[in-house]
């Protein structure tokens, strides 16, 4: 996902130590991070955390570091059912360097893209692989789906498909900034084109009596 620079979110399936391995194979998260770890069952607990990710998040900013937050699905669930402490959440977290959801279900996964999108106004990238992605997929705003050993659902709900995650860095960059260019381009052609046609007849049409007679022939 995109906020401000470029922020990762990562939703996972994996079980919370999983998600942890992956974090640091993917250099999400690095060795010097301030990790904070939410895993609660109620929503009295919920509410703990909350005053418990505001005080860590504190702590680690006051020694210099960066901070990672880890939350599974359970605690998730409790999170995303109240909306006034889904934005107390949310205001901590897009401060963080990583966020790190494990144990989410694909409902979930929609639900923290939607989220992202709609309370912090910020263009949303969802990157999946397979069918459980589908949902997250289609709540961006750009897609991007991986086709392969998981199947083709997630290639086939995005709007774009690549084979491999290391295709990612030449899509955005690249080929990213190669459309950018042109959409450009594009609209400064689509203002020149309409001025050339708008001034004329706007001047035509005052030796035409505004009878919106057309100076150019209809093809």
């Amino acid at each position: 996902m995109l906020n401000s620079g470029i922020k990762v979110w990562m939703l996972t399936g994996d079980k919370m130590e999983t998600a942890e391995n992956i974090g640091f194979s993917c250099k999400l998260i690095d060795q010097d991070f301030g990790i904070i770890k939410i895993s609660c069952n109620s929503d009295a607990e919920a509410e703990n955390y909350l005053n418990h990710l505001k005080l860590y998040y504190r702590k680690y900013r006051d020694d210099k570091r960066k901070v990672a937050v880890i939350i599974d699905g359970t605690a998730l669930n409790f999170v995303l059912a109240n909306i006034e402490r889904s934005l107390m959440y949310l205001a901590v977290l897009k401060k963080c360097e990583s966020v790190i959801c494990c144990r989410v279900t694909p409902k979930q996964k929609a639900s923290v893209v939607q989220l992202v999108k709609h309370y912090l106004g910020k263009c949303c990238l969802a990157i999946g692989d397979g069918g459980n992605d589908v949902n997250m997929i289609m709540q961006g705003n750009i897609g991007i789906g991986l086709f392969g050993l998981e199947g083709m659902q997630a290639a086939n709900a995005s709007d774009f498909a690549i084979p491999e995650f290391q295709c990612i860095e030449r899509l955005l960059f690249v080929h990213g900034r190669w459309l950018y260019l042109r959409n450009a381009e594009m609209i400064l052609y689509f203002f020149y084109k309409n001025m050339l046609f708008t001034i004329p007849q706007f001047f035509f049409a005052i030796f035409n009596a505004f009878s919106a007679l057309s100076l150019f022939e209809s093809w």
